[in-house]
């Protein structure tokens, strides 16, 4: 089994014994992935007391500490590694996403941002090539809550509509705000 595994071709076992086929035929059902994961069904203790062992259930914690220790762990220990170890493969990747994200952001920032909020976008290639996958992921970030806001801001005229559908009036509406001109009383030189 450890050995055809790898391969991902379909087992060829070499045993007639009823029990262990048994034993076989229910790992199959749970998925041979799990066994090599440390999942072992319960129909191994019943295989192994068939071939005559002396404590099945000693053999069988042996059978699950071998595929736990000696594959499992070594394995999972890869994939780790790969996956979490600094300047991992994902991470470059990652990284380099967030690189290209930022400077599409900085390019096109005249573009998707009120002018106040420009500053935002405004680094360097430079900058952003030195700057850690945490910090441009905060970036990012920052610069995704900018263009939302910007995107889900009513406009005037729709603020204008609501009040007006809401009977929502403004000071103005009371007051009359004509310009008018006011003559001055003439100061008095003394």
């Amino acid at each position: 089994l450890v050995q055809q595994y790898p391969d991902g071709n379909k087992f060829q076992f070499t045993t007639k014994h009823p029990k262990i086929l048994d034993a076989i035929k229910a790992q199959s059902n749970l998925g041979w992935e799990y066994f090599f994961r440390g999942y072992l069904v319960k129909d191994w203790i019943q295989a192994l007391d068939a071939t005559k062992n002396t404590d099945p259930h000693q053999q069988f914690s042996t059978l699950l500490q071998f595929v736990w220790f000696d594959i499992a762990q070594p394995q999972w220990q890869e994939r780790n590694n790969v996956a979490h170890e600094p300047n991992s493969y994902l991470e470059r990747i990652e990284s380099e996403r967030l690189k290209h994200q930022l400077i599409w952001y900085n390019q096109h920032r005249h573009e998707i941002l009120p002018i106040y909020q420009q500053p935002l976008a405004e680094h360097s290639v430079e900058e952003i090539s030195h700057m850690q996958p945490a910090t441009r992921r905060a970036w990012i970030n920052i610069l995704e809550m900018a263009v939302s806001e910007i995107r889900d801001r009513p406009s005037r005229e729709e603020i204008r509509q609501q009040n007006e559908e809401n009977r929502q009036r403004t000071i103005t509406d009371f007051v009359d705000v004509q310009p008018q001109v006011q003559s001055r009383p003439r100061r008095r030189n003394i």
